[in-house]
């Protein structure tokens, strides 16, 4: 087998060599309303944590590893000040929480923080990051700041998760009036917003399967095309120099807008990404149907995916690593915790402030990051 030395074909091999594309396409839920459940076994933030901290000790003992200690209260602090509001803790709240004797005051200063408007601008900060990834060199004027805005809103005021996301890739209007169409502004061509969306919220690097079927994965070029072909009618009706004393305005056209896809693309109707392809009129807006079943439930990458993501942004690492290597090919590190915290995140209605607040409240989380004895140093939740 010849390997290609330059070009896109490039890409692809080094993604793959770095052992980032291995993914098999799985039979999609047909699209529709998924009725919630009520919260079967639902576990409370404290019992979260406990089972997080015997799944961890069930392998380190497995391993016949000795965990570190716990990081005593300064070092705490900081890790997850820095955590949950991306700042360092002022001088004022580093005396008290030291000076505190209160034995839960850990358990204090995380719901303090996850209340506090710093927690949902960290975030939206980080998720702008995410998404706003392939910017051309029109839109890159385009200011970030609405979408940071209305995702630390969504945060702030725990919006569920798969709501969210809905609202995100529903999005229409302008910049001014809805922050979530900066998504769209930004990325503009639906094979980048397709790319970012399998990427950012299904944790799949799909790109490669743009040009030609993968060569290592079982993803075809025709689901590639069929996954874009949501976004193929998203307008912001701005000519190519965009932001140049106009208004843009996310909308759906009537029809598929050619202009915003490559040469290279197929034609192919909408297709959900290994399953079925569902019945859409041809005049009406394709990315609710998307939206619907990318974050239904039943989809097997959509929990996992958020799941995986704030493991890694709270422990430096996923249970999946690399976070958007989700496949059979790519287990988890601790694969029954992974699945138990997936379905914990569903049961409770995508909350991510009750996750979070069961991560932080691990033991786990609150040990040291210095090394125990001369062993090397390492994520104690991770002892492979």
């Amino acid at each position: 087998m010849v390997l290609p030395t330059k070009g896109p074909g490039l890409l692809c091999t080094w993604l793959f060599l770095a052992g980032m594309l291995a993914f098999t396409p799985w039979a999609a839920a047909a699209a529709g309303d998924v009725p919630r459940k009520e919260a079967e076994g639902k576990l409370d933030a404290p019992a979260l944590a406990k089972m997080i901290d015997k799944a961890i000790q069930e392998r380190l003992s497995a391993e016949k590893a000795t965990p570190v200690p716990l990081a005593d209260d300064a070092e705490f602090l900081r890790r997850v000040y820095l955590d949950i509001t991306g700042v360092i803790p002022p001088a004022d709240k580093v005396v008290a929480f030291l000076d505190s004797k209160q034995p839960d005051k850990r358990a204090r200063v995380i719901d303090e923080l996850l209340a506090s408007p710093a927690y949902g601008r960290h975030m939206g900060d980080i998720w702008q990051g995410l998404l706003l990834v392939q910017r051309d060199i029109y839109s890159k004027t385009l200011p970030a700041e609405p979408l940071v805005h209305w995702f630390a809103e969504g945060f702030n005021s725990n919006k569920p998760w798969d709501r969210q996301v809905t609202e995100l890739l529903s999005a229409t209007g302008t910049q001014e009036a809805n922050g979530a169409t900066t998504f769209f502004l930004a990325l503009r061509y639906p094979d980048k917003i397709n790319d970012t969306v399998c990427r950012a919220f299904l944790g799949i690097q799909l790109q490669c399967a743009q040009c030609h079927n993968h060569p290592f994965t079982g993803w075809k070029r025709t689901e590639y095309w069929g996954m874009a072909a949501f976004f193929a009618k998203v307008d912001d009706g701005a000519p190519a120099k965009l932001f140049k004393g106009n208004t843009p305005n996310v909308v759906e056209a009537s029809t598929i807008l050619k202009k915003r896809l490559p040469d290279s693309a197929l034609d192919t109707p909408p297709r959900f990404l290994g399953g079925e392809t569902p019945k859409l009129n041809g005049k009406d807006p394709y990315r609710p149907a998307l939206a619907q079943w990318l974050t239904s439930e039943k989809n097997p990458y959509f929990a996992r995916a958020m799941v995986n993501r704030l493991w890694a942004q709270f422990f430096g690492r996923g249970l999946v690593n690399p976070v958007d290597n989700l496949s059979d090919e790519n287990p988890p590190s601790h694969p029954e915790l992974f699945e138990a915290l997936t379905r914990q995140f569903i049961n409770s209605g995508f909350d991510v402030k009750s996750l979070v607040r069961a991560m932080c409240n691990s033991q786990a989380y609150q040990r040291s990051s210095t090394a125990a004895g001369s062993r090397p140093r390492r994520r104690s939740f991770t002892p492979r």
